[in-house]
């Protein structure tokens, strides 16, 4: 169902974190669309009722407003849509923070869960609300354009920090135990070998191939990055641990600064991998660890990132089983030590899964318990470690990793708490959304100053009708011209705080009092028929507070000075008059949007009434009304109205 709704813009709060809107009765994820300032725009939102709410506006913060590119008083449209859940998504942080805060921030929002956002045409353009500051949607699950998402309960979340706002030291343990050379993950792509016999065959790759592939894939992203120094070091392990890179020991800089020569010596330490022995995974966990306290730099993000089938297989006779248990447990508390007490994050990324190995069981014949792949201990390896358990399946799963960490950091966050959101305005919130339902829309207030044009004119025509049928003199000048600025300038003016209704004032008293119906008769003519005093009468007395009220507001008078005291006293009873408030705070936004629409109301409302009866009464003395027709830019017009066209047009741009 779509509706449309008058935009009512309030300060940022609880309640309207995270793209939330509030309206009279819809409930649940919508998509809302905007046509503002900054062009169409759709947006994901989560709505829920209030009291508060008029069933024609809807209420949303200043950040999503401005997002939007649009003002209180403006329309948008809400059209309510099923949302799809996340299973898994990675936001990207836009600011330099430190990645612990930064996680800690995503880890304990009590807002996340429960917004929506709209996948679009633009990925890169997706915001959500975190922790009082806005992450970029780096990517989610089965992304599709043009459909509504939502982050439950159970989305997975990841953190990613790009590589030039953050330092990364990284240790890589690649596992090159024989496992390693089974051949069971099918290729990325879907190439196959055609034989002659028009059969094809899919293909498949080893897993130390696809380890080495990603390797050179991450290398190729680190290469395109600039930013705070990084360094990196290459082990592999099977039945002991070997350095590979750099071959000097320690850890290098690896980024686009790096040497060549240092690129071909990584380059050629990933091409050496290859598949060997039993697995060593403990000791080189161990090696890692003091390569980071050795050579990492200070301040930097240590990770070690290892890659495995999972299978630490060292058969030891009869109680090998005893003695593989054993060993996880080493293993899971070494890392656990490391990440509580050095600081030192552990990936666990687990090559191949069982059915993939099932399936290369049935293709070759072969089958041994070393060849299996145990991601139990990658899942637990990664949990104590403060990495994503998750991580473990193909080439995708590899290629997806490196890549990432290549032009960034990852860190799981796993899923966020439960939504713990106000679905209440606050007090302020209802108090600025009832001032703007006294103001005016600004369709309202464009079709208010279309009448109130159209009456001004009549109500001039029919005067000097009047005036020219009974004294034989033009009485009231050409007001066309400057009007249709002035209406302009009003049309376009939004009456937001105290400021914006000083220009508001100032416009407002040039057209009635300057240049428009309400200007006081001039001295030097006769005397008027008895009809125009009655019109005028009212119009001089409205004009009169319009104008205590825009010395007061453009001015900026003396408060404090006894000798405006009376002046003063005129203000408050001008105020009372319109809003039934003899002050107004500088910041009560609501508040000078009421008074301007109040005094727009009562000075249009007078004008059109006063044009009604002067009609009326010139067509019934057969008063002729030439005059009558809208003056226009062609049309002759006296020197003096020409001279006041101008003063007017240089106000309205002073």
């Amino acid at each position: 169902m779509r509706s449309q709704f008058v935009t009512v813009v309030v300060p940022d709060e609880a309640s309207l974190v995270g793209a939330r809107v509030a309206t009279a009765g819809s409930h649940g994820s919508a998509v809302m669309k905007a046509d503002g300032r900054l062009g169409k725009q759709i947006v994901g939102v989560s709505c829920f009722a209030d009291p508060s709410m008029p069933r024609d506006k809807i209420a949303l913060s200043e950040s999503l407003a401005g997002r939007l590119g649009v003002q209180s008083g403006e329309q948008v449209a809400l059209e309510s849509v099923d949302a799809r859940p996340v299973r898994e998504l990675t936001l990207e942080s836009l600011t330099e923070e430190a990645s612990d805060a930064l996680w800690r921030a995503v880890r304990q929002d009590r807002h996340l869960v429960g917004q929506s956002f709209w996948t679009g045409d633009d990925p890169d353009s997706i915001l959500l609300d975190v922790a009082d500051a806005q992450f970029r949607i780096r990517s989610f699950d089965d992304a599709r354009p043009g459909e509504l998402r939502i982050v439950t309960p159970d989305t997975s979340i990841e953190l990613f920090v790009q590589g030039a706002r953050i330092g990364l030291d990284i240790v890589v343990l690649a596992d090159v135990s024989g496992s390693m050379g089974v051949d069971d993950l099918p290729a990325q792509s879907p190439e196959r070998v055609v034989s002659r016999w028009l059969s094809s065959t899919p293909r498949y790759s080893k897993r130390i191939d696809a380890l080495k592939e990603a390797l050179m894939q991450m290398l190729d992203s680190r290469l395109r990055i600039t930013g705070r120094e990084s360094r990196m070091a290459l082990l592999c392990f099977s039945n002991s641990v070997t350095q590979l890179f750099p071959r000097d020991a320690g850890m290098a800089v690896v980024d686009s600064r790096s040497d060549r020569q240092l690129i071909a010596e990584f380059r050629s330490a990933i091409t050496s991998l290859s598949e060997y022995g039993s697995t060593a995974m403990a000791e080189a966990i161990l090696r890692a660890a003091e390569l980071l306290d050795t050579h990492g730099k200070d301040d930097n993000e240590r990770l070690i990132v290892l890659v495995s089938d999972g299978k630490p297989y060292s058969p030891k006779g009869n109680d090998a089983t005893g003695e593989v248990v054993q060993l996880r447990n080493d293993e899971v508390n070494l890392v656990n030590h490391l990440f509580r007490t050095r600081g030192i994050r552990l990936q666990a990324i687990g090559i191949s899964d069982e059915n993939l190995y099932r399936s290369w069981v049935q293709r070759s014949g072969q089958d041994h318990d070393s060849l299996r792949p145990d991601h139990g201990l990658i899942r637990e390896l990664a949990m104590k470690g403060g990495g994503d358990p998750n991580r473990t399946g193909g080439i995708e799963v590899l290629e997806d990793f490196f890549q990432g960490i290549g032009s960034g950091y990852r860190r799981f966050v796993g899923c966020s708490s439960a939504e713990t959101y106000a679905r209440k305005l606050s007090e302020r919130a209802s108090r600025v959304v009832r001032d703007a339902s006294a103001g005016l829309s600004q369709d309202e207030r464009i079709a208010l100053l279309d009448r109130f044009e159209g009456d001004a004119m009549a109500l001039n025509g029919a005067c000097g009708s009047i005036c020219g049928k009974d004294i034989g003199e033009w009485m009231p000048f050409k007001i066309a011209s400057p009007f249709i600025v002035a209406r302009r300038t009003l049309a376009g003016l939004a009456v937001e705080d105290e400021k914006a209704f000083e220009s508001f004032a100032k416009r407002l008293h040039t057209l009635m009092v300057q240049q428009g119906p309400g200007r006081r008769r001039p001295r030097d003519v006769g005397n008027w028929p008895n009809e125009l005093a009655e019109w005028y009468g009212p119009m001089v007395q409205l004009t009169n507070k319009i104008n205590i009220i825009r010395i007061f507001s453009a001015h900026d008078k003396n408060l404090d000075n006894p000798a405006e005291l009376p002046d003063l006293d005129r203000l408050h009873e001008a105020m009372e008059h319109f809003v039934q408030r003899r002050q107004i705070a500088a910041d009560d936004r609501g508040g000078w949007a009421q008074l301007a629409a109040a005094m727009l109301r009562e000075t249009a409302e007078l004008v059109h009434r006063c044009a009604v009866e002067a009609t009326a009464r010139a067509q019934s003395i057969g008063a002729v009304a030439n005059e009558t027709k809208r003056d226009t830019e062609t049309d002759t017009v006296s020197e003096f109205d020409q001279s006041r066209l101008g003063t007017w047009q240089g106000r309205v741009r002073d």
